[in-house]
């Protein structure tokens, strides 16, 4: 028996299969497993991706198996090829990317003792079973260590262990007795009148040292079961179960338990969970499993209480907050069938399904489903590998669907469900800050936001505010010689944190303390230039007296949980929910009578093609957060002509969609040509960009067709020590440019850094 490996090594130049016999003495061994093999003398970890009777290229023998059972699904090695094939990455960056941190391995290196009588006096304390750990070792001078292998007085020893192990708790049951009893011991034994987990006694104040006393009696006995943590929480939202809408019915009726793509469009309140929580019922009924992405890990809490007042079943979640520990018992749960509903954020993904019934993706337009570090990966693109896997059907939910999704609607590609209900009576006003100026209102609060808010909390309601901008200012400035602290690494301006009086880079997170004093000519005329949301919830709590504000970003997040906040927001121990795009997503609050978006020119003004459907798409989900009649949006502009505001105040997708997608179609970006982004990173500045202009003028002596810009500098110039420049290529969809896009990447490897982006945001 044979089989083909892919090694544990980054290196591109080894990124390739290789094949290892498989000795008589290791019996179980199956594709998905990982074993240790000897590659260029060392001990190396790999992955077993294929079996074979006979193999001519195989030289050398699988060394060890580290796992019982496969630990990688078919689908997973599926996911595994296609990330590196689309991020024109290695098979370790890919593996890297799909196996959860408590999968991986860790590398224990000793030194195995083969002549004890030439090992000098002073390491002799050392030896343990045969064997010097290195931990002890690195106290010898590394010559003398070396002189010692060299003599064949000591070996080096290395061993790949897996860094967590599976944990098991004793399950009691009572065996059949004749035995005297205490009170206290009936007690226990009545208890036990079905198997139950040792721990559940314990916390009921049952006596372990009475339980281990009848365990050894022979009254008790016990199998050892594997120990998984449950998921819980402490957001709860009880909510009656609605009567389906014959929209709804209609909806629930045309998705098939085969591959296809489905999206399900209505605005806020439409009901599109309650549509696809009841296809979930179903695949439940079939017993297979579902799956349900969010975007950010903030909606999980209020997906999750959904979940558990519709379903009597075991959920698993599935995000990056959790512990190695927990995210351990999640990958297990769901391999061995535990859990029949997965929630989590796109590297939910990832996990070892068995059989997947339906992959919903909620707020789908949302681009937190695309990876925005290397590796880049669509999530929804490894959605859709998953559902023709499993032949499932796939979800997407979205009140605001991005425009290439809607044109593949359009274009047949996708199934169009359409909800049409919607909240009536909700105004939304767009307020001109130029008019605010000019009549004397110098603060950043418009005249009628602080009247409504004023009437909110009279009324005992509650509001929500986006300020999408972390910190408190963006930059601080010297006035007097006009200079602007800068992170050191990546040439953007440090963001003013009031908080913790700290500058901050938000792109590498470069920190340094703030100084009242300019650094340069020493002047204290320091000011802080703009606002975020720490300056916001200060004048909010200047303005209005007593007013408690509850803040929602990811600086926030440092001192409280999503679930703790939402809670807090939900209980009514807040008048406001102030925070960044997070507040903004999918949260339910019925007590929500009004909602504020300051900053709008902001999104719209991005150096981004995508600026205008990200600013659509968030401020819609803003004003989405009233579930009920009578509520007032009010939206802060300097350019509230803009047709995307203008969209959004008449509460027509379809304007905007229309609107937006001419300009698409005129600007030559996605749905009607592929853009794709390459950024080459170099030492030398000129040679950088050189280099991409020989690219470009390369692909343009054989594609007239294609449309290439730049090169151009990058938003973050320099970091590192490289200078980062790109071109963007924009193609026609169906013309694919994938080998040559690989051959770029292998030419420039050794001495360049080539990014190759299919999801460019900023351009």
């Amino acid at each position: 028996m044979y089989v083909s490996v892919l090694i544990d090594i980054a290196s591109k130049k080894l990124n390739k299969i290789y094949d290892y016999k498989v000795p008589s003495y290791i019996k179980n061994i199956d594709l998905g497993m990982r074993v240790v093999v000897d590659f260029n003398n060392r001990k190396c970890l790999a992955y077993i991706v294929g079996k074979m009777r006979v193999s001519k290229e195989a030289t050398k023998e699988v060394l060890y198996v580290i796992d019982k059972k496969p630990i990688l699904t078919k689908s997973q090695l599926k996911i595994v090829n296609f990330i590196k094939e689309k991020a024109h990455t290695s098979y370790k960056v890919a593996f890297d990317t799909v196996i959860s941190y408590p999968l991986k391995t860790t590398k224990i290196t000793s030194y195995k003792v083969i002549k004890e009588e030439l090992i000098p006096s002073e390491l002799k304390p050392l030896i343990k079973d045969g064997f010097i750990s290195e931990k002890d070792i690195k106290k010898i001078p590394n010559k003398a260590i070396n002189q010692l292998i060299y003599d064949g007085v000591i070996t080096l020893d290395e061993t790949i262990m897996r860094v967590m192990h599976p944990l098991y708790i004793k399950e009691l049951f009572i065996k059949p007795h004749n035995k005297k009893l205490t009170n206290k011991q009936k007690e226990i034994v009545k208890r036990i009148n079905e198997p139950v987990l040792i721990d559940t006694l314990i916390k009921e104040g049952y006596s372990k040292d009475i339980i281990n006393r009848l365990i050894s009696y022979d009254v008790i006995g016990y199998k050892e079961v594997l120990s998984l943590r449950k998921y819980s929480q402490e957001y709860k939202e009880s909510v009656e179960l609605p009567s389906l809408r014959e929209e709804q019915i209609n909806a629930i009726n045309e998705v098939k338990d085969t591959y296809k793509r489905y999206l399900l469009f209505g605005p806020p309140g439409s009901g599109k969970t309650e549509v696809y929580l009841n296809l979930i019922k179903k695949v439940l009924d079939s017993n297979k499993q579902a799956l349900i992405l969010v975007p950010e890990i903030s909606l999980i809490p209020l997906t999750a209480s959904r979940i558990y007042n519709r379903f009597n079943t075991e959920i698993a979640v599935f995000h990056s907050r959790l512990t190695p520990r927990e995210k351990y018992d999640t990958y297990i749960k769901v391999k061995e069938k535990k859990a029949k509903i997965i929630l989590g954020v796109r590297s939910a993904l990832f996990l070892p399904f068995d059989n997947l019934g339906i992959i919903v993706i909620d707020e789908a337009q949302d681009l937190s489903y695309i990876q925005k570090t290397h590796p880049y990966y669509d999530a929804k693109e490894i959605a859709e590998l998953l559902g023709k896997f499993y032949n499932a059907p796939v979800l997407y939910a979205s009140a605001t669907p991005s425009v290439s999704m809607m044109y593949e609607c359009e274009m047949g590609m996708i199934k169009k469900l359409e909800l049409t209900y919607h909240i009536s009576h909700i105004k939304t006003l767009i307020v001109d800050m130029k008019e605010e100026l000019i009549k004397g209102n110098m603060t950043i609060f418009s005249s009628l936001f602080k009247e409504a808010l004023t009437k909110t909390i009279n009324s005992g309601k509650q509001a929500i505010i986006l300020v999408n901008r972390r910190g408190y200012a963006p930059f601080m400035l010297c006035r007097n010689c006009g200079n602007v602290r800068k992170c050191p690494t990546c040439e953007v301006s440090l963001v003013y944190h009031k908080n913790k009086n700290k500058l901050k880079c938000h792109h590498c997170g470069y920190e340094e303390v703030h100084l009242d004093q300019c650094r340069v000519c020493k002047s204290k005329k320091i000011k802080a230039v703009g606002f975020g949301v720490e300056l916001v919830k200060e004048e909010l709590e200047k303005t209005f007296k007593g007013i408690k504000v509850l803040r929602l970003d990811q600086d926030a997040l440092k001192d409280n949980t999503h679930d703790e906040i939402l809670t807090a927001f939900k209980n009514g121990r807040a008048n406001i929910l102030l925070g960044t795009q997070m507040v903004s997503k999918g949260h339910h609050f019925t007590n929500v009578n009004l909602v504020l978006v300051m900053l709008a020119d902001q999104m719209l003004k991005l150096n981004s093609y995508l600026a205008n459907e990200k600013t659509y798409n968030l401020i819609t989900q803003h004003v989405g957060r009233i579930r009920k009649s009578e509520g007032l949006a009010i939206i802060q502009a300097y350019d509230k002509e803009h047709f995307v505001l203008e969209s959004i105040k008449n509460n027509s997708y379809m304007e905007y969609y229309k609107k937006e997608l001419n300009y698409r179609k005129l600007g030559r970006y996605l749905p009607y040509y592929n853009v794709i982004k390459l950024t080459l990173k170099g030492k030398d500045e000129r040679k950088v960009i050189n280099e991409l202009n020989k690219i470009k003028n390369r692909v343009l002596a054989k594609n007239s067709h294609f449309i290439i810009l730049g090169p151009v500098e990058d938003f973050i110039m320099y970091k590192d020590g490289l200078y980062n420049y790109s071109i963007t290529i924009k193609t026609p969809r169906h013309i694919k440019i994938n080998s040559f896009l690989e051959y770029l990447d292998k030419k420039y490897y050794n001495s360049y850094y080539l990014n190759i982006d299919y999801y460019p945001d900023l351009l």
